[in-house]
């Protein structure tokens, strides 16, 4: 049996959302410069999000060996933890107020942490948890 080969098209979209992720994350910052605490948080959250596109591309877009495929497919995993809670910080920074802020944003990425260590270093955990702390992670401002 042969393996079916990767479509053409693959990651081609999140290829380009890196890019506009890139030109909006800056866009915002400059926009909404209004003061440090304004320009940190909407950074992370800038960061992020172009990062997280960045490293799908790279894994869906190139055509990795075992051991680099599995280092990528890792890494596009753990990104997705790591753009949700940056996606929550400039929420906490900026719309909610001490302690719930602080509450909020250390449950973000304290579960985004775990979720990163899931992903990197025990890939074949049971999917049970894998859906578990998305879940949490998601769920943190709910």
């Amino acid at each position: 049996m042969t393996a079916l080969a990767k479509p053409r098209l693959r990651g081609v979209s999140h290829q380009i959302a890196f890019y506009v992720a890139v030109v909006s994350g800056v866009t915002l910052v400059a926009a909404l410069a209004f003061s440090g605490r304004t320009i940190g948080a909407i950074t992370v959250y800038a960061i992020f999000l172009a990062g997280m596109f960045g490293v799908s591309a790279s894994f869906h877009r190139n055509d990795w060996g075992p051991r680099a495929f599995g280092w990528w497919r890792r890494a596009d995993h753990s990104m997705i933890f790591a753009c949700i809670a940056g996606t929550y910080t400039p929420l906490c920074l900026l719309a909610l107020e001490p302690p719930t802020s602080t509450r909020l944003l250390t449950l973000a990425w304290t579960g985004a942490g775990l979720g990163i260590l899931r992903a990197m270093f025990w890939p074949g955990a049971p999917r049970l948890i894998t859906a578990l702390l998305y879940v949490a992670v998601g769920w943190v401002m709910v």
